[in-house]
């Protein structure tokens, strides 16, 4: 007799439970399906940012958002595919943070120091993105990505040099020369521990000065380099 009412009692709780948690399931399971994209995107940023973008992998990242697996595959067909869209999201905000730059100026010197500057602000503010933007170990599909973004940024820079230099070729080494400037001085800035890039590099002075001094020292000894 009592162990039919302690099985009576059981059931009863036991739907008391579900009862009481069927709710919390029921939003848990909501919110599952509202994930979206960009939520899956900024906490892969901040994983590479704290570990390394060779420690970010689809389960843990689900983990991390407290999401199964799957969830995160009705977004992204794979990881080379979360990059990609990582790596193709980061071209654009550069691309349209040095056009509003320039925007700002009239001078093509102006103009040229601007764009440089705002594309070290922009590696330096997102350092674990630009690494990813700019890997040399990564698939051939990333890597025609790295070449697009550069070819866009070279047309922009060549018309600049032109105007600066005053010749009517492409400027296709002024351009290179430029381009390895601004990459050496963020190389320095984002990759190199900060008390040896100040100390040995900068002598001292922000990073960021130092690279607006580079540059219009670039931009003097090119000028009129045609007459």
């Amino acid at each position: 007799m009592n162990c039919k009412k302690g099985i009576q009692k059981f059931i009863f709780l036991t739907k008391l439970d579900f009862c009481t948690f069927a709710p919390l399931k029921s939003e848990l399971a909501k919110k599952k399906r509202s994930i979206s994209r960009k939520e899956i995107v900024n906490e892969a940023l901040l994983l590479a940012a704290a570990h390394g973008w060779h420690k970010l992998t689809v389960r843990e990242l689900a983990t991390r958002l407290s999401y199964a697996p799957p969830v995160l595959y009705e977004h992204f067909q794979n990881k080379d595919h979360l990059l990609h869209t990582i790596m193709v999201e980061g071209f654009e905000m550069m691309s349209l943070q040095m056009q509003n730059a320039m925007a700002h100026a009239s001078d093509p010197r102006e103009k040229l120091e601007l764009l440089g500057l705002e594309r070290f602000k922009f590696a330096t503010e997102n350092p674990a993105l630009h690494t990813l933007m700019f890997a040399t170990n990564c698939s051939c599909g990333q890597q025609e990505l790295i070449i697009n973004g550069m070819c866009s940024a070279k047309n922009t820079l060549g018309t600049l040099l032109q105007s600066i230099s005053g010749r009517t070729d492409d400027c296709a080494d002024l351009v290179t020369n430029f381009m390895a400037l601004v990459r050496g001085y963020t190389y320095m800035s984002i990759e190199l521990p900060t008390h040896l890039s100040h100390a040995r590099f900068f002598d001292k002075v922000a990073p960021a000065q130092a690279l607006s001094e580079a540059i219009l020292r670039f931009i003097k000894s090119i000028e009129n380099t045609n007459t």
